[in-house]
């Protein structure tokens, strides 16, 4: 080789040596840019896709969070709507000294089946609950909480009956026998409510009357618990009334 070099020349076989290298050489330059735009390539999509997917977290998260904020919302609502108490927390007298007294069982009779009687207003508060649209979601759970009172109202009535010698059969005090046109079938919102109010404050009247009719203690005092309830119930029906204008 030495030799080759002194005189300048250069083998064939020294000279297609080289050729193939520097083929090689070329080749193996084509690769590696090839390689190394894939590699850029490949490092584009995986920002691109990290930017993405950091977008899409952004954009759950917001959604995750007005979720969120939608569910205190809809949960401190419904909390609000469960806390309502429907009932004076006082517990109902126990009736005492109880004697047969037709003029006491006329007049429970009446303030059970008559026609603004508690099982007017049970029927009537349900059929409210079922027939208002779910927009009014909170007003019809609110009803059918009304209504469960007024089913105990229904219960401690119907017992008084009993205990006072009568017979809880479905008519009032005159005879008359209750009727499902006893329930006010009102479909609009803000008649219910107002309608409901009447009806709470013509109850209250009646448990009054009935107040002062009664010889018994225990059962005038029955009367003036359940007249709290009546009373929470007209202020439940104005605050309704009132968030609904």
């Amino acid at each position: 080789m030495e030799i080759f070099k002194k005189f300048g020349v250069t083998p064939t076989c020294i000279k297609e040596n080289l050729k193939k290298k520097q083929k090689i050489a070329e080749k193996i330059k084509i690769e590696q840019d090839y390689i190394k735009r894939e590699v850029e390539r490949v490092q584009r999509k995986q920002n691109n896709n990290a930017i993405k997917r950091f977008k899409n977290l952004e954009e759950n998260e917001k959604a995750d969070n007005s979720i969120n904020e939608n569910n205190k919302t809809n949960n401190s609502n419904e909390n609000s709507l469960q806390q309502i108490k429907t009932s004076v927390d006082k517990p109902y007298p126990q009736l005492k000294d109880v004697t047969p007294n037709r003029k006491d069982v006329k007049v429970l009779k009446g303030l059970a089946f008559g026609r603004n009687g508690e099982l007017s207003a049970i029927l009537t508060y349900l059929y409210q609950h079922y027939v208002l649209s779910n927009d009014y979601n909170d007003i019809k759970d609110i009803l059918e909480k009304i209504s469960i009172t007024e089913m105990a109202h229904y219960e401690l009535l119907s017992d008084a009956i009993v205990a006072f010698g009568g017979d809880p059969t479905l008519t009032d005090g005159m005879g008359n026998v209750w009727t499902g046109r006893n329930v006010a079938q009102i479909t609009d919102v803000k008649q219910i409510l107002i309608n409901n109010i009447e009806s709470e404050q013509e109850a209250v009247k009646q448990y009054l009357m009935a107040t002062k009719t009664t010889g018994n203690l225990s059962l005038a005092e029955l009367y003036l618990r359940i007249i709290e309830d009546e009373q929470l119930h007209i202020s439940i029906f104005e605050e309704l009334l009132k968030n609904l204008n």
